[in-house]
């Protein structure tokens, strides 16, 4: 079975003969190019001058005479005309001219590429989108339909002014050279042309411009069209891969002879449909297809097609060691090379400062976009070894001193050696600033790198760097001739533009091994053996994706292409990729994603539905590939208690021992040991927004500064309003001193400073009631108070210190209370216990546990005959009073101070005793520690 491109090559030596080096062949893409000079020199026999072989788009560029502009200058020459066109109060910013102006261009591409009447079709916009707005009352329009009906009216100014523009410049965009090329292609122009003859070889889909330039050169007889098209869908009226070609077939000037329809999937084929889940197991099931494969003429006539490039790293990584040359004809993305992260977080960071500057009068960096910039590998090449030791230290004094925004003062104090890296003062940001500070980087980088390196091995770097350079070069460029980005943010928009259209490409023999090909590269180019990846719905195709401002029935209207369109054209290049193959092996995503992905192509299920009916020799066989999954047992850390470990047990009784710890064993035994034996403590983290606990001392803190002043005295409803007002300014100074004047005036902290400043309201709105008819002397705020506890261990007596910190002190009535405050929740029923001390699990009531501890500690200072009252005060639920400590009917007891000394022994005993500290997996508190 012959390859499109070599019936092409023999078919025009054959016409040609000896004038083959007067014709040009045209080619939808430049890829094909090699593949067709390569069967050109296998036909022939003598030396001979090649024919001219070009893409459509250098065709076309040609016949327009105009310079066609890259996407990127077009909007600033856009945006210049825009800036006429308008009047200035209506005018948007470059920044906000961007986010509409490439659809724009993109409108104007495809009126020009289809030859519209530009009058015709926004006056019908116009029309249309007045009608939108029509009001049968005859109520005057808003301001913001008006400007809505100004946006349509001048997009018809813009494309004239525009068009006039580029054409006193002799340049264009690409739609506009299509035009110009068909407008310019008169019958004299035709026949001064220099080429004896012009093929247009693959096409499928034509635009409206390229179908009158080459009807008029085949009227002319300077033209032929070759199609690549086979019977099965071009003879089905509903077949949407032959869509076009049947709509050209119909035209007098191309259905003469109709060069070649074929009967391809009349041949034998085997197509093999893979479910694979994940990317990556595509990827690892597409090398291993490759390992099985036979290869005597290593891959040359087989392709691995990527319909997401996105697979580019995960397929070359897979690929075996029997695929000794690989030809990639599309390029590595720039955006995914690890130096497009330094570079996006750099001006990521100053266009969320400039705009921070500009809504709160704050410039300031965040401290995770510092430390994201502090982090990456590329830092090593910019600053001093002396310099890169210190950013770990200073890293850990920002977290110590919950610095969560850095500003010019903070980042000369912390991090000084970024002086010369980021901009700290707002005055000296700009984006030519910028730009000069990037391009510096890279050349201290590229000296880096360049420094011995004598082996090349730095070869990659230096590449990803110079294409960096090119990007910022030309935004410099762009900057110089139009002076339009203004902002930061603009700039960071344009970057990123540019880098998601630049690639990095990679240099091979085209011509041998397997070829590595994106969809479109593989137009009029045919393999034998054939490996696609991601044939899913919403790849290919891609799906009702609509960047344009021209309505779905205007589209219709005028004839310009629509989804339906862009899909037929999907078809077509997938139907005529497998039509030569011999074998073929389609994966798909079979894992669902959040948008409800995880569909094979509707391609795939009309092959399985119909290609088998129409050729029984077609075998077709669906697969699933699953992945083996390990099954994972958790183990159970258990820590066996040496001599040693007993010994470290009983040195912490003699340090002290709080009721937060004997709750943390009685939680998990395990935690207890990391926590309290080996003094293991989680990493330090800085706190961008209020954490509970954080949040609980500055109320404690903030309630003591009120009643310090009235340690010890009778206080009465009078006085409340003085207290609030202390406990008020406290709480503010506590939030401003932790988290800074910036922090607690917006978003989340900005809340939560309102909440606490109402849970203290409403504390003393409490406190103001409840005193109308009690009398409240509070004795103690605070306060440390330690005993000292005795038990048998090993026939020797153990002594361990018990130590806590009493939130509040007080004489209610007579009666002595024990206060613990809490920000959390309190759950009453935890606090009534039922049962004798011996039984009762105290991890199902560690807040009764805490407070009678310190109930039992007061005891012990001042020999109280029985436990003073203890209880909670909730400040979520303030109107609740006092949660005290109640002891039920079941619960039993003559002497409650010895039976809780008794509990606390056991529990140290058991600390002793017991063979080994082990996760305890049925506790809330380690429900996602992993063990």
């Amino acid at each position: 079975m012959q390859d499109f491109l070599y019936q092409t090559a023999e078919y025009v030596l054959n016409e040609q003969k000896d004038q083959v080096a007067d014709s040009v062949i045209i080619l939808p893409n430049r890829r094909a190019a090699l593949f067709l000079k390569k069967h050109f020199g296998q036909l022939i026999e003598n030396p001979i001058w090649s024919p001219q072989i070009i893409s459509a788009e250098e065709f076309l560029e040609e016949l327009s005479d105009v310079n066609v502009l890259d996407n990127l200058s077009l909007q600033f020459e856009l945006f210049s005309v825009y800036q006429t066109v308008v009047p200035k109060e209506e005018q948007d910013s470059f920044d906000q001219f961007i986010q509409w102006g490439q659809i724009l261009l993109q409108d104007f591409n495809e009126i020009d590429r289809y030859l519209i009447d530009p009058e015709a079709i926004f006056s019908y916009v116009n029309e249309a989108r007045a009608i939108e707005i029509w009001n049968l009352e005859a109520q005057e329009i808003s301001d913001v339909q008006h400007q809505y009906l100004q946006f349509w009216k001048q997009m018809q100014s813009l494309y004239t002014a525009f068009r006039e523009h580029l054409s006193k410049k002799k340049q264009a965009y690409s739609g506009l050279s299509y035009r110009l090329a068909a407008e310019n292609l008169t019958t004299e122009k035709v026949a001064t042309l220099s080429y004896q003859h012009i093929y247009f070889c693959g096409f499928n889909a034509l635009t409206a411009a390229e179908q009158q330039i080459i009807e008029r050169l085949i009227h002319a007889q300077k033209a032929t069209m070759l199609f690549d098209a086979d019977e099965y869908y071009l003879n089905d009226e509903l077949h949407e891969a032959g869509l076009f070609l049947r709509q050209l077939r119909k035209k007098t000037n191309f259905n003469n002879g109709f060069k070649w329809i074929g009967q391809h999937f009349k041949s034998p084929k085997k197509i093999d449909i893979y479910s694979v889940p994940k990317n990556i197991g595509q990827a690892k099931l597409a090398g291993q297809l490759l390992q099985e494969m036979n290869h005597p003429n290593n891959f040359k006539d087989t392709a691995v097609v990527l319909c997401d490039e996105n697979l580019l790293i995960p397929v070359l990584q897979s690929l075996p060691e029997a695929v000794n040359a690989v030809n990639i004809t599309m390029g590595y993305p720039i955006n995914n090379s690890p130096i497009y992260t330094f570079f996006e977080r750099f001006i990521h960071i100053h266009a969320k400062a400039e705009l921070q500057n500009e809504q709160r009068k704050d410039y300031s960096f965040f401290y995770k976009d510092v430390f994201n910039i502090l982090d990456h590998p590329f830092m090593q090449t910019i600053l001093p070894i002396s310099e890169i030791s210190t950013i770990g230290a200073q890293k850990t004094a920002i977290r110590q001193n919950n610095i969560v925004y850095l500003n010019q003062e903070k980042m000369a104090e912390y991090l000084p050696f970024l002086k010369s890296i980021c901009i700290f003062d707002p005055e000296q940001l700009s984006v030519n600033a910028l730009l000069k500070k990037l391009l510096h980087l890279i050349n201290q980088a590229k000296n880096f790198y360049n420094d011995g390196d004598e082996n090349g091995t730095n070869q990659l770097q230096l590449e990803y760097l110079f294409h960096f350079a090119k990007i910022f070069n030309q935004i410099t460029d762009l900057q110089h001739n139009y002076n339009s980005i203004t902002e930061t943010s603009t700039f960071y928009s344009i970057f990123k533009q540019l880098c998601r259209q630049s690639t990095i490409p990679f240099f091979g023999e085209p011509l041998m091994g397997l070829q590595l090909l994106g969809v479109l590269e593989t137009r009029t180019i045919d393999f034998k053996h054939l490996i696609m990846l991601s044939v899913n719905e919403g790849i290919l195709p891609s799906g009702k994706t609509v960047n344009s401002f021209l309505p779905y029935d205007i589209k219709t209207q005028f004839g310009l292409p629509t989804h339906k369109e862009k899909d037929a054209i999907y078809a077509y290049h997938f139907y005529r990729l497998i039509q030569r193959t011999e074998s073929v092996s389609l994966l798909y995503n079979s894992t669902p994603d959040p948008l409800g992905g995880g569909e094979p192509s509707r391609f795939i299920k009309q092959i399985l539905h119909e290609l088998n009916e129409y050729n029984p020799h077609i075998k077709m066989e669906e697969k699933l590939v699953q992945t083996n999954l390990k099954e994972y047992k958790a183990t159970t850390i258990k820590i066996d208690k040496t001599a040693e470990i007993r010994q470290q047990i009983i040195e912490y009784f003699k340090r002290g021992v709080s009721p937060s710890a004997i709750n943390t064993y009685l939680n998990c035994p395990l935690d207890f040991y990391y926590r309290y034996i080996l003094k293991l403590k989680e990493p330090e983290e800085l706190e961008e927004s209020i954490a509970p606990n954080s949040f609980g001392d500055i109320l404690h803190e903030s309630l003591e500064e009120a009643y310090r002043g009235v340690l010890n005295q009778n206080i009465v409803p009078e006085m409340i309003t003085d207290l609030e007002k202390i406990a008020q300014a406290k709480c503010s100074s506590l939030f401003i001193d932790k988290y800074s004047q910036q922090t607690i005036q917006f978003g989340k902290n900005h809340l939560i400073f309102n909440v606490a400043q109402d849970y203290i309201h409403l504390f003393f709105e409490q406190e103001k009631k409840v005193l109308k008819n009690n009398q409240l002397r509070v004795i103690g705020l605070e306060e440390n108070f330690q005993t000292t506890l005795t038990f048998q261990y090993n026939r020797a007596e153990i002594p361990c210190i018990l130590r806590g910190k009493i939130d509040r002190i007080d004489e209610w009535n007579s009666n002595i209370r024990v206060i613990d405050y809490k920000t959390g929740i309190v759950i009453e029923k935890d606090l009534k216990l039922d049962k004798p001390f011996e039984e009762i699990d105290f991890s199902k009531h560690a807040q009764a546990f805490q407070l009678l501890f310190y109930a039992y500690l007061y005891h012990k200072k001042h020999i109280t005959k029985e436990l003073p009252i203890s209880g909670i005060i909730s400040l979520r639920k303030i109107k609740q009073g006092l949660f005290p400590i109640v002891f039920g009917s079941k619960f039993q007891s003559d002497d409650i101070i010895e039976d809780f000394e008794n509990k606390i022994k056991l529990i140290f005993e058991e600390m002793l005793t017991k063979e080994s500290f082990e996760h305890k997996s049925d506790a809330k508190y380690c429900k996602f520690c992993g063990q």
